[in-house]
């Protein structure tokens, strides 16, 4: 089992889904790699995200500006002050790391179809394959299927409804602890790579590996964010030492 952290790792001076926060979680040797949000701004620029809203302005969403009327917006520090990025960024900046990178696409209803372009545009300027491109949308993750190349494409599981596994995807997400006893009693994917999200206490970390652990060798678990992965972390080993001895 691998561990992926949302949005990088954070600290009083470091503000999540910046370059510091991606750089600092990507360079910590107990992570596997960083999971992000991505939105389409107003022209049409893809951009890192934890919320579709805009700091600042809760009545705004970030497909109602620009790219360049989003930089005006501080998305760091007091001390640091720091720009969004956009997918280009992350790829550009990161290029030849050999760790993983998740990027989620929420619904984006009628702007489902240039969304998924626009990201397959920029994600095939950058053959890598620690890329990782997960929906809940039925209909973004057949486009992504269709259009991208160098990444691989997956569903996010909400509920038990079992569309997503008639379909040929290289992965599944599931959203959240809850949906564990699911997937173990599905057990028509076993062996292809599942990832499991929402993670933010011992509990729920613990109660996943005893889950899923036929899916263990082949499993990763996305933490909410860096001050719960540094508790779960020491939980989860200790747990996975214990089920080895016992095995």
């Amino acid at each position: 089992m691998d561990y992926i952290i949302k949005n990088g790792m954070g600290s009083k001076n470091t503000a999540l889904n910046t370059e510091k926060s991606i750089s600092l979680a990507l360079h910590n040797p107990e992570l596997l790699g960083v999971s992000l949000n991505l939105y389409m701004t107003k022209d049409h620029r893809i951009v890192i995200s934890d919320t579709n809203m805009v700091e600042g302005s809760p009545n705004y969403k970030i497909k109602d500006y620009t790219l360049e009327e989003l930089r005006v917006h501080n998305i760091g520090t007091r001390v640091n002050r720091e720009e969004i990025m956009t997918l280009e960024n992350v790829l550009s900046d990161f290029k030849g790391s050999d760790k993983v990178f998740v990027f989620t696409m929420n619904d984006e209803g009628g702007d489902n179809k240039i969304f998924v372009e626009t990201v397959a545009n920029v994600v095939n300027n950058y053959p890598n394959s620690n890329l990782y491109i997960k929906s809940p949308s039925a209909e973004i993750v057949l486009y992504l299927r269709d259009l991208v190349r160098f990444a691989s494409v997956g569903a996010v599981l909400v509920n038990q409804d079992t569309y997503f596994l008639k379909q040929n995807l290289d992965f599944y997400c599931l959203a959240g602890p809850s949906l564990c006893p699911f997937w173990s009693k599905q057990k028509s994917e076993e062996g292809v790579l599942l990832m499991v999200e929402s993670i933010d206490d011992e509990e729920d970390a613990v109660s996943t590996i005893h889950e899923v652990q036929s899916f263990l060798n082949k499993m990763y678990m996305i933490i909410d964010d860096s001050n719960a992965f540094k508790t779960i972390y020491p939980v989860c080993q200790k747990e996975l030492e214990t089920l080895k001895e016992v095995d």
